[in-house]
């Protein structure tokens, strides 16, 4: 299994890379994706999606989607989606938040608004600024020399 995702990561990985290296390895490596830090973004549009190169993808509801406090599980085999639901529920997790069904759903039928893509679009501007160091006396600079998410590591010079 290939584990792809990050929680620190400011650039946008290469999902097809991701898939190109799955498939070399003898047997067919399992893709693992996990998008939880930007899922908001690549609904969006604005950051790749793994959609259509991962065997599995994971992200959670509520940061950058923008609803309550979830998470899903995503994959298109069904071998794979039997073996998750018997692990998941209710092997490692057990009575589901009923109440959060509604919010989720609602949550996810704004991220396909244009209206989300607008905040995923700023979200990633705003990343982007540069704040010059006469407008706060320190020389602030990414640590990553580029950004392509809403993650931003500074170093303070």
């Amino acid at each position: 299994m290939i584990i792809a995702g990050y929680s620190s990561y400011p650039w946008a990985p290469d999902w097809k890379k991701f898939r190109e290296i799955a498939d070399a390895v003898p047997g067919k490596a399992i893709l693992f994706a996990d998008i939880a830090h930007c899922a908001g973004l690549a609904i969006a549009g604005v950051y790749p999606s793994p959609i259509g190169y991962a065997d599995v993808i994971t992200f959670t509801t509520h940061k950058t989607i923008c609803g309550p406090r979830g998470a899903v599980i995503l994959t298109t085999d069904e071998d794979k989606a039997n073996i998750i639901d018997t692990t998941v529920f209710p092997g490692e997790q057990g009575g589901p938040h009923a109440n959060k069904f509604a919010a989720i759903s609602v949550a996810f039928e704004i991220a396909q608004r244009r209206i989300a893509k607008c905040f995923a679009t700023n979200d990633k501007e705003n990343s982007e600024i540069k704040i010059s160091a006469d407008q706060i006396f320190v020389n602030i600079q990414p640590l990553s020399g580029s950004i392509a998410n809403n993650s931003v590591y500074e170093a303070f010079v």
